[in-house]
């Protein structure tokens, strides 16, 4: 049997992969937010930082997922997740009888290792954490442009202003008191 008509399924995003050119790259996804847009979708793509988006080299998957990052770091809200091919030991290998596979690396699609996975994932928190900043600060001050925003916190333990975007994670309950000021 086949479905011949759906209502559709709300819960589905786009994935960007790539094609004769990677289509990571803020244009592009500026364009498919637009599509998205146009057919009364969110704004919300997901970015394959393997396949045609590394030019299927894994080793370029950090070079994308970094492009990636300065991009939702300085504010772009579309991208909503990010695929990377990963596993413990870096490639891929061949299924062939008789041959002795190498624990932990791939039989399908080349990996990145586990240590850059690491670094990947890091990266990744990181530009969240700022894009997640960013929003926080224009939400306060509307469009004003966040690189002339400078938070000074007052650390509640020691009594100490600090300047910074990031003043105490972990701990926001130690700042009994934050001053966003303008500069320039």
């Amino acid at each position: 049997a086949a479905i011949a008509a759906t209502a559709g399924n709300g819960d589905c995003h786009v994935v960007l992969r790539g094609g004769k050119h990677p289509n990571y790259d803020g244009a592009s996804i500026a364009s498919a937010g637009a599509e998205l847009a146009r057919a009364g979708l969110r704004e919300r793509v997901m970015v394959d930082a393997s396949h045609a988006n590394s030019s299927k080299n894994h080793e370029n998957q950090p070079k994308v997922v970094a492009d990636l990052c300065a991009q939702m770091a300085a504010g772009q809200e579309r991208i909503m997740g990010v695929m990377v091919e990963s596993h413990l030991v870096a490639g891929r290998q061949d299924l062939l009888p008789g041959k002795e596979l190498v624990y932990g690396q791939s039989i399908t699609d080349a990996c990145i290792d586990w240590e850059t996975s690491v670094e990947v994932l890091d990266s990744l928190a990181a530009a969240v954490r700022a894009r997640r900043e960013r929003g926080r600060v224009g939400s306060w001050l509307g469009d004003v442009d966040a690189a002339r925003v400078q938070v000074v916190a007052v650390d509640q333990q020691a009594g100490e202003p600090r300047a910074g975007r990031d003043d105490h994670p972990g701990h926001p309950q130690r700042l009994a008191l934050a001053r966003v000021e303008l500069r320039g």
